[in-house]
């Protein structure tokens, strides 16, 4: 996406603030889906857990700017943006693989 030699550290830290707060909500608990009419109230908790899936291409751009940036650059992020992008990447990975359950 991006050339190692063009990638700033200003660059990547904008793109990691423009990625929305992660969410903390836990895992919700699934409802029974072998009923005709499952729990509405777990549904909803599913789908307002699994809403920051839309973010999940900015997060996967500014990872890969990160990652881009030779070691040196990397430490130059701010710590609390490293964290934040450290998050979103976890984030994403939990909810794909709550998907694929």
């Amino acid at each position: 996406m991006f050339k190692k030699d063009t990638i700033s550290v200003q660059l990547v830290e904008d793109l990691i603030s423009d990625l929305p707060e992660v969410p903390v909500e836990e895992t919700p608990e699934m409802p029974d889906l072998s009923i005709p009419k499952p729990d509405g109230e777990k549904l909803t908790a599913i789908y307002k857990y699994l809403e920051y899936l839309e973010n999940a291409e900015e997060v996967a751009a500014a990872k890969e700017a990160f990652d881009d940036l030779d070691a040196n650059k990397q430490t130059q992020v701010d710590v609390e943006l490293k964290a934040k992008l450290d998050a979103a990447t976890d984030k994403i990975s939990e909810l794909k693989e709550f998907c694929g359950r």
